[in-house]
């Protein structure tokens, strides 16, 4: 994952599919950030995150911010493409996404 630690990835909608909380997917799973930047949970809640089906969604503005959503729902190809679609709008509309 080195080229997301880089931040060389700015303004990609990012799409996990399989598990439906982005804290697990990208600061456990796939260690998207430096560690001092991964939630402190304890094992316990991370496996409760786990075994939260769906997909994920992340962002990384120009900023270097970091953006996750999860959808905890049936894996949908057009709601997928549409999270996708409106996320390469720019990161306005993936600010709007995340108070959805």
């Amino acid at each position: 994952m080195m080229w997301l630690n880089s931040y060389k990835q700015k303004n990609y909608p990012i799409i996990v599919v399989g598990y439906g909380n982005p804290t697990y997917v990208y600061f456990k799973k796939l260690v998207f950030t430096d560690e001092q930047y991964i939630p402190n949970f304890d094992d316990e809640t991370y496996e409760k995150f786990r075994k939260q089906k769906g997909y994920s969604f992340a962002y990384i503005g120009n900023s270097g911010k970091i953006y996750g959503k999860g959808y905890k729902e049936e894996i949908n190809i057009d709601k997928m493409l549409n999270v996708v679609n409106q996320a390469l709008k720019g990161e306005k509309f993936v600010e709007k996404m995340m108070e959805r």
